[in-house]
């Protein structure tokens, strides 16, 4: 009976390891999920206040942190206005935060290496504009 311990117990201990050491490597340490993003996009905007916008540019560079990005030219408000976001591999946030005296939030994904979907809001103190835009790579 005690070999039959011993042997169930060595057992155990070899699926243990065995399963233990089948973890998720890590990725490639030298691909930058960002570099997905990073160019000159044609935006469209569609606005709850006045509806589809004419289309503009807006540059997509890195961000500081090692997922963060930043979108220039956000909301048309001009190339020295920005919004940062978080990224999650192909989806990301935008927390809230003020860009040109607006308060914006939203969140976004990317849909291939050549077309970004976002929704936001722009809040100005007064109004809340609730917009969809469609990011096409130039």
């Amino acid at each position: 009976m005690n070999s039959i311990f011993k042997s169930f117990t060595a057992f155990l201990i070899g699926v243990v390891l065995v399963f233990s050491s089948c973890q998720k490597e890590d990725t490639d340490p030298s691909t930058d999920a960002r570099d997905n993003y990073e160019g000159s996009w044609s935006c469209v905007e569609n606005s709850s206040i006045t509806g589809t916008n004419p289309t503009f540019t807006v540059k997509i560079v890195k961000g500081s942190g090692d997922d963060e990005i930043v979108f220039q030219n956000f909301y048309a408000l001009g190339n020295n206005n920005s919004a940062t976001a978080v990224i999650d591999a192909n989806n990301f946030t935008i927390n809230q935060q003020t860009v040109a005296g607006n308060t914006v939030k939203g969140s976004g994904n990317l849909q291939g290496p050549s077309a970004i979907f976002m929704t936001y809001s722009v809040f100005d103190g007064s109004t809340k504009d609730s917009v969809t835009a469609t990011l096409s790579r130039q």
